[in-house]
C-alpha cells in the first residue's frame, strides 16, 4: 500500500515538526565529526575504523522545546558507493541513526504536546484564551486518514486476479503485479481514497456546521477542513476520534525559505535512469512562473508548463522554484530535468495566501495530473 501512496504523492497523516531548526549547514562548510564519520562506517561497512570516502555533507541542528531535547542530524555520504547514511547525536552526545533517534525523539515531544494542549497547536491555545466563549476562531482541521486496509480489501475484489489479498501490500504481491495492471489498480486506488478522504471530511464539516460554524473549506484531496468556530465547539471537534489536530488558521502564509535544500548526488540519481521524465510538478507559490524564460521551455520552444489561470503575475522567486526543479540550462541544470524535457509538466498554481485560495490552488494542481507539489 505505500508503494501506491509514494506514486500518487498523497500522504495520511500530518507531518508536524515540534523541533526548531536552528542551524544549518551544507557542502564544504560542514565540519567532519570523526565520531559521527566513525558511527556511519560502522553502518555502513561493519569497520568503524574505515572512514575512507566517507563526507559529512550536511548538518542540521533542532530543538524540540516541549521536552527541552536537542538534536543534531548528520548526512554522511559514501563517495565511493553512493550510500548515505543519518546520524543523529543528542544533547549526552550519544550517537544513533537519525531516523530511529528522530522518531523517538518526536514522540516523546508529541505525547508532552498533547499533556500539556490535547489535539490543540499551542498557537491556538493562546489565541483561545484570549477570546471569548462564543467568538469564533479560524482553525484548520485534520482529519483522520482513510481505513487504508479496507481500501486495499476493495482492490482485491476489484482485481482478484491481479491481486492476492494475502501478499497485497508486500513487496512480492506489487512487484508481482503487471504494469499495465498497476496503472489500473493506481488509478482505482486514487479514486477510492479521494471518496474515503471526501466522506470524512464532509462528516467533520457536517458537525461542524451543526455547532453554528462557518466552513470555509472542506477538501476531499487533502484531510483537512477550514472553518471558524467558538471555543466551546472547537473543544469539542478536539475529544473527536476522527479529528486527529486542530490548527490556528485565517493567518497569511509567508513565503520564507528558511532551511536550505541539502547536498544532493543527483547524478548518481540521473544515472539510475531517475530524471523526473512525463511527471507533473505543481509549484505553489505567490506569484506565476515565467515560461518565456529560455531555461523553462521545452526542446522546440514552447513553454514547459502552465499557469493557473487568473491568479498572480510573474514572479522572480516563483520562476526560480521552476529553475531549481527543471531548468533546461546546459550547466545549470535543473534537479529533474526530465520533467520539462519530456512535456509542459511544470503546474504553476499561483495563491494569493489565503488558507482557502492555497486549498483551491493544491486541488487545481493535482486535478491537472501534478504528482509532486512544491510549496517552499
Amino acid at each position: 500500500m505505500k508503494r501506491w501512496l509514494r506514486r500518487i504523492g498523497l500522504a495520511t497523516a500530518p507531518v508536524v515538526l515540534f523541533g526548531a531548526v536552528s542551524a544549518y549547514a551544507a557542502g564544504e562548510g560542514v565540519v567532519q565529526d570523526p565520531g559521527v564519520l566513525g558511527f556511519a562506517a560502522g553502518r555502513l561497512r561493519a569497520d568503524t575504523t574505515d572512514t575512507k570516502n566517507l563526507v559529512v555533507v550536511a548538518r542540521a541542528a533542532a530543538e524540540f522545546r516541549q521536552t527541552g531535547q536537542l538534536f543534531d542530524a548528520f548526512k554522511v555520504l559514501d563517495t565511493g558507493t553512493g550510500k548515505v547514511v543519518g546520524v543523529s547525536r543528542g544533547k549526552d552526545n550519544r550517537l544513533a541513526e537519525a531516523k530511529a533517534a528522530e522518531a523517538l525523539i518526536r514522540a516523546a515531544e508529541i505525547a508532552a504536546l498533547n499533556r500539556s494542549y490535547g489535539k490543540l497547536e499551542p498557537a491556538l491555545v493562546g489565541r483561545l484564551a484570549r477570546q471569548s466563549r462564543r467568538s469564533n476562531v479560524p482553525v484548520a482541521i485534520w482529519v483522520k486518514a482513510p481505513d487504508l486496509d479496507a481500501i486495499a480489501a476493495q482492490l482485491a475484489k476489484d482485481f482478484p486476479k491481479e491481486i492476492d489479498p494475502k501478499q497485497f501490500g508486500t513487496r512480492v504481491g506489487l512487484e508481482s503485479v503487471a504494469e499495465a495492471s498497476a496503472d489500473n489498480i493506481q488509478r482505482r486506488f486514487e479514486q477510492l481514497l479521494q471518496e474515503a478522504q471526501g466522506r470524512q471530511s464532509q462528516g467533520v464539516a457536517a458537525l461542524a456546521l451543526q455547532r453554528g460554524a462557518k466552513v470555509a473549506k472542506a477538501s476531499g484531496r487533502a484531510p483537512v477542513v477550514l472553518a471558524q468556530l467558538p471555543r466551546v465547539a472547537i473543544e469539542e471537534m478536539a475529544r473527536r476520534s476522527d479529528v486527529v489536530f486542530i490548527f490556528l488558521a485565517g493567518g497569511r502564509i509567508k513565503a520564507d525559505l528558511d532551511v536550505s535544500v541539502p547536498a544532493l548526488s543527483v547524478d548518481d540519481v540521473w544515472t539510475a535512469g531517475h530524471t523526473g521524465t512525463d511527471i507533473k510538478v505543481g509549484i505553489v507559490e505567490g506569484g506565476a512562473v515565467d515560461f518565456t524564460n529560455a531555461n523553462l521551455q521545452q526542446p522546440d520552444g514552447s513553454a514547459g508548463g502552465l499557469n493557473r489561470p487568473g491568479v498572480g503575475v510573474w514572479d522572480d522567486h516563483t520562476t526560480g522554484v521552476a529553475g531549481i526543479i527543471s531548468s533546461q540550462h546546459g550547466t545549470r541544470t535543473g534537479v529533474a530535468k526530465g520533467v520539462i524535457s519530456s512535456g509542459a509538466n511544470i503546474i504553476s498554481a499561483p495563491i494569493d495566501y489565503s488558507d482557502e485560495d492555497v486549498a483551491e490552488a493544491l486541488e487545481w494542481a493535482v486535478d491537472q495530473g501534478a504528482r509532486v507539489i512544491d510549496n517552499s
